[in-house]
């Protein structure tokens, strides 16, 4: 009788278990299946962020990371919310303890990065370093955006931010193509009248002056002292400098310069000046940057009035 019972039982339970399943009912396995299919998924752990260099700084912001940042260099200026986080140095001089103070996850930095000594000490400490090359064109500073991305987990906001820095590069480029002229440009680095450097060859300022349609009116590499020399030699068309550069000056001190005068650029008063960070930097802004050389550069195909005087 009790095993007619348990048989009994048997077959009804299995009876409202497929009654169940055709009214669309599931079992606990797959109920249990189902609730981890449907779980949201653990949120990304937020990063902390050290970025060496004014372009890596601006690139993580761009990317929508800056509420990760915790601490930048003093060459960093931008954008403004970096006037609020820690300094920890200059790149190439930086401290292992006071960047190890922080506790970061992970620090980022343009090239030139150092010493090493302070390098070896922070990747010792188990924290992810690295550093990305300097770019010299539009696409160094495509791949460069892509590489910082990659490491912070961003690659969608990077396609966003590469866009409009293309549509502005291709502007200025339209801009330069559509002149008559290549005006010769000195681009003058200047930290007050003791520190009057020009860019030439291999820098990204010479990068900036090429694409914007213009010739660099030196032909050596790197950065060179200024000479009266020098200059009346190069005959500029037109100076390219930073605003802090001019601001170190003067501009009025700018012009009474040995050798300016016997210049075209000394004579007319030609000055392009943009933010030096944007200018040197080849970071999200360079497209903008380029656009801003380009007009000034080639407005009224290269007269007097094709650059605002300063």
């Amino acid at each position: 009788m009790r095993s007619k019972l348990i048989v009994g039982l048997t077959i009804v339970g299995m009876v409202l278990g497929s009654m169940a399943c055709e009214r669309g009912g599931t079992n606990p396995a797959e109920q249990d299946a189902s609730a981890a299919e449907s779980a949201p998924a653990e949120e990304k752990k937020s990063q902390r962020i050290i970025t060496l260099g004014g372009a890596i700084t601006e690139i993580a912001f761009a990317l929508g990371a800056g509420d990760e940042v915790v601490g930048v260099d003093l060459t960093s200026s931008y954008p403004a919310e970096v006037e609020e986080l820690t300094r920890v140095g200059m790149f190439r001089s930086i401290g292992a303890e006071g960047i190890l103070s922080l506790t970061p996850t992970v620090v980022l930095g343009v090239e030139g990065v150092g010493p090493d000594n302070a390098v070896s000490q922070v990747r010792a400490a188990g924290i992810d370093l690295q550093v990305f090359e300097d770019p010299r064109d539009f696409e160094g500073a495509r791949q460069r955006i892509e590489k910082v991305a990659e490491v912070l987990g961003r690659k969608d906001q990077a396609e966003s931010v590469i866009a409009t820095m293309r549509t502005d590069y291709e502007r200025a480029r339209e801009i330069a193509a559509s002149s008559s002229v290549q005006p010769r440009v000195l681009f003058l680095y200047a930290r007050g009248a003791n520190t009057l450097l020009v860019g030439g060859k291999n820098t990204s300022a010479d990068s900036m002056i090429e694409l914007a349609g213009g010739v660099n009116a030196v032909d050596f590499d790197g950065f060179k002292p200024l000479s009266p020399e020098g200059l009346i030699a190069a005959q500029p068309d037109v100076l390219l400098m930073a605003e802090k550069g001019v601001e170190s000056l003067g501009v009025e001190e700018l012009w009474k310069l040995n050798g300016l005068e016997q210049t075209p650029a000394g004579r007319e008063r030609r000055l392009i000046t943009i933010d030096d960070a944007k200018l040197l930097g080849l970071g999200p802004r360079f497209g903008s940057a380029l656009v801003e050389v380009a007009t000034q550069l080639h407005a009224a195909d290269g007269s007097k009035d094709s650059v605002g005087e300063r």
